[in-house]
């Protein structure tokens, strides 16, 4: 059977469609690719694959870090209204859009009203 195969794969290196024929264990397992099978050896790399990645560039430039600016549910309400507004003004507005910004609206609404403290009466007075 060995022969056989031999003997097909010299009739194509004739027609010169493999250029180099090789032994198949060879092309399975190339020399330069590495299996890990050792776990702590994998982990170690992928650390320090991790290290390396995250890592900054240069240590002399500064890390800013963006503060991420809280909006408020009377802001998140009033832009959901102009954009509400903006939908109802356009000539091809989509009512469905229009209906999942209500919903949206109405969602908003229970945020804050959950989020309420709850106070005395008679500090709407001292206002």
């Amino acid at each position: 059977m060995r022969q056989e195969v031999r003997r097909l794969i010299q009739e194509v290196c004739v027609q010169r469609r493999i250029e180099k024929a090789m032994v198949i264990d060879t092309f399975l397992n190339p020399d330069d690719e590495k299996i890990i099978d050792n776990l702590d050896e994998f982990t170690g790399e992928f650390e320090a694959d991790l290290i390396e990645m995250f890592q900054p560039e240069s240590e002399d430039e500064e890390v800013v870090e963006e503060s991420i600016v809280r909006v408020t549910h009377n802001e998140a309400a009033n832009a959901l209204a102009v954009l509400t507004l903006y939908e109802e003004q356009a000539n091809d507005g989509d009512p469905n859009l229009l209906l999942r910004l209500q919903k949206l609206e109405r969602q908003i609404t229970v945020r804050r009203i959950k989020g309420g403290k709850q106070m005395e009466l008679t500090h709407y007075f001292k206002q």
